[in-house]
């Protein structure tokens, strides 16, 4: 069993594949949606990080170890190799 959207991704590339010029547009709108999503999250997810590492450098006594931590992880979030064509 797969998610429902993945079936339909699936079905939508085959049918682009094959030649359909309806499923072809429909996969490049797709594709650029998502595409807008993914970088907006990548932006916002830079703004918190870059606020996180202010609050570090002006209140470094009043940080915890858990803001820290979280900072940290949203780091690991950022997609250093995406760069959209």
């Amino acid at each position: 069993m797969i998610p429902a959207r993945v079936a339909v991704d699936k079905q939508l590339i085959l049918k682009a594949v094959s030649g359909d010029p309806r499923a072809m547009a429909q996969y490049y709108k797709r594709k650029d949606r998502f595409i807008v999503e993914y970088v907006n999250q990548q932006l916002e997810n830079l703004r918190v990080i870059v606020e996180g590492e202010e609050r570090l450098r002006q209140f470094p006594e009043d940080v915890t170890d858990e803001f820290k931590r979280a900072l940290s992880l949203l780091k690991q979030t950022i997609d250093r190799h995406y760069y959209p064509l």
